[in-house]
């Protein structure tokens, strides 16, 4: 979803420019720098470090098939939401990926993009 932004290819998540707080896991930093310097795009996202909570998220059950990459992303949404207080917005789920946006929506997560 960001490389998509940055890279200025077809179809980017329409909504970006809404996104006042966004999140994501520490793989999209990965991602994301070992094809370009994206600094500025990152800037702008709170990064959700992989650790054992994350990996023990990306190992549960789904009914939802996913690649490893995409399992991890979803986890560390959760994690996220887990932490989030009552009185924050909700947590919505971005994504171009109609397999990843199915096991998101499966986890009661809102989607942007697929």
């Amino acid at each position: 979803m960001v490389l998509r932004i940055v890279l200025r290819q077809r179809d980017p998540l329409r909504e970006w420019q809404e996104i006042e707080t966004g999140i994501t896991s520490e793989l999209t930093y990965i991602e994301c720098s070992r094809v370009l310097e994206v600094e500025d795009i990152l800037n702008r996202l709170d990064i959700v470090r992989f650790n054992r909570e994350v990996s023990s998220g990306a190992l549960a059950p789904l009914s939802v098939k996913l690649g490893t990459l995409d399992a991890i992303h979803l986890a560390s949404a959760r994690v996220f939401r887990d932490r989030q207080s009552e009185n924050e917005p909700p947590l919505h789920f971005a994504t171009h990926d109609n397999e990843l946006a199915a096991a998101a929506r499966a986890t009661k997560f809102n989607v942007l993009g697929a």
